[in-house]
Parts: structure tokens; sequence; C-alpha cells
């Protein structure tokens, strides 16, 4: 698991560097429009790991559902990452309305 993960980051480091230019999709976006929610998972994983929007305004979570990537589109949803983010928003929110 851990040799395919790395071995599908390269690729997508190759793929990001020849198709920057056109869409500016990071990493993480290249892992979520094809389909890889293993790869998706680890980059999450890091803290340095932004989420950032490509030159269509979309971030990753964007990028699979308009890929129409279930799968891809889960592992982002209820990544330990996210899900602490969206808590965290949550109550500065619930707090802000008291």
């Amino acid at each position: 698991m851990e040799l395919f993960v790395r071995e599908m980051l390269f690729e997508l480091i190759c793929l990001r560097n020849f198709f920057s230019h056109l869409v500016q999709n990071t990493a993480l976006h290249l892992a979520a429009i094809h389909d890889s929610p293993e790869v998706v998972s680890c980059l999450l994983s890091y803290p340095e790991q932004e989420i950032l929007l490509n030159k269509k305004n979309h971030n990753v979570l964007d990028a699979a559902l308009n890929s129409d990537r279930k799968s891809v589109s889960l592992a982002i949803a209820t990544h330990e990452r996210l899900v602490k983010n969206a808590n965290r928003e949550e109550r500065k929110n619930t707090n802000k309305q008291t």
C-alpha cells in the first residue's frame, strides 16, 4: 500500500508539473480527479498540505465532486483533519450567535 501511494504521488507530481500552467491543480486536486482516495487521505494527513483553489476556483472536494469521484469525496468529507476544522468552525459560529 505504501509503495502504491509513493508511486501515485510521484506520478501526480509529474502531472502537476506538466499541466500546472493550464488549471493550476495541486497534487491534491490531481489525486481527487484521478480517483485515488488513498493518496488524497495521505496528502491531507500532512499539516503542511494546503487546501488551495485552482484557476477554476475549485478546492479538492469540488474537483472530486465535479469528476464524480464518490470514494474520493467520501474520503475528503470524513478525513479527520477536515472534520476537526468543521467542528471548530461550527463552535466558533455558535459562540458568535450567543
